[in-house]
């Protein structure tokens, strides 16, 4: 395995929010084997508080929009870093990086693309996205720790309330959320059952988050405008969470909070279940058209969302129920 001590290096993963906190084991183990090498990292503005206290991280590069490509690369020239560690590999990436010494992610898309359009699996294996990180570093081994949100400089302070359920409900794209109804159904069952339920989600989500909290006083809405030190604070309050294959999902993780995924048309051969922490994937294996896409879709190509509508409130309910009495 490479020697990174003394060494200094750059990790690059411009985004999302789950993909940069599944980054997180990486920064973790190379601090921690190699406590002389010092990292900089380079993410999108909107993403920075999934590392903004991460203390394995010396200096974080908040990529903006008005970014001009050219002047960031000759920054990231002279810079001279010894490695330059590419966990996004995109052309962005590719521009920033050319000429320099550099380790990049090789993802799997060609066998993605049998899954989705041909339904050929050769992604049985199931390895995680933090696996194919780790992958792209010559040697490299991971611990067998999880995800990491650091929520300040201080440590993250567990407050749990027994009866307190967490919901994300929201996901980018339509096709990877479980349907509105179903959510709102759920809810109903675990009020009634004496739970308390908070809602979480971002700028996008609270709509939702609103109409789904209405006329229930067993609902506390905490949707925002993407304050996730603060979402990431409340989820310490929740015995587990539930939602959808979402950002949010893996910062319950991160957190170290037990999480339900629901997963409609995307499958966890992609790479993106929960990692290391205590969890039970919800899907229908039966529906023959999934996954439809890798990162979802904006309606079902189908008409018939029966990856989502197939998976009854009910069904959910029992399940979590069970795995209550389980943790």
């Amino acid at each position: 395995m490479i020697d990174f001590n003394n060494k200094k290096v750059l990790i690059i993963r411009f985004s999302s929010l789950g993909d940069v906190l599944l980054t997180t084991p990486i920064l973790r183990v190379l601090k921690n084997k190699f406590p002389g090498v010092t990292i900089h990292y380079l993410v999108k503005a909107e993403v920075k508080e999934t590392l903004l206290f991460n203390p394995h991280i010396d200096k974080l590069i908040l990529f903006k929009k008005e970014n001009i490509l050219s002047e960031l690369r000759d920054k990231i020239k002279a810079e001279n870093y010894d490695y330059i560690i590419d966990l996004h590999d995109n052309l962005r990436s590719l521009y920033l990086t050319k000429g320099l010494k550099v380790f990049r992610i090789k993802k799997p898309s060609f066998k993605k693309l049998l899954l989705v359009k041909l339904k050929i699996n050769l992604l049985k294996q199931n390895k995680s996205i933090v696996e194919m990180y780790a992958a792209a570093i010559p040697e490299f081994k991971l611990d067998n720790l999880g995800l990491e949100l650091f929520l300040n400089k201080g440590e993250n302070k567990s407050c749990i309330e027994e009866k307190t359920i967490g919901i994300c409900p929201g996901a980018k794209h339509y096709t990877k959320r479980w349907e509105y109804n179903s959510y709102k159904e759920l809810i109903n069952l675990l009020t009634k059952s004496g739970y308390k339920v908070l809602l979480f989600g971002g700028t996008y989500d609270m709509e939702m988050c609103k109409t789904l909290s209405e006329n229930n006083n067993n609902v506390e809405n905490l949707s925002s405008d993407n304050d996730l030190i603060g979402m990431g604070k409340n989820m310490l309050r929740c015995k587990l969470i539930v939602g959808n294959d979402s950002g949010l999902m893996h910062a319950a993780s991160a957190v170290n909070v037990p999480s339900i995924v629901i997963f409609t048309s995307t499958v966890k051969e992609f790479g993106f279940a929960p990692y290391k922490t205590k969890s039970l994937v919800i899907e229908n294996e039966l529906i023959k058209c999934r996954p439809c896409s890798h990162i979802g879709k904006a309606v079902c190509p189908k008409g018939h969302f029966n990856c989502s509508k197939t998976i009854t409130p009910l069904l959910v309910f029992n399940k979590l129920q069970k795995f209550i009495d389980e943790l």
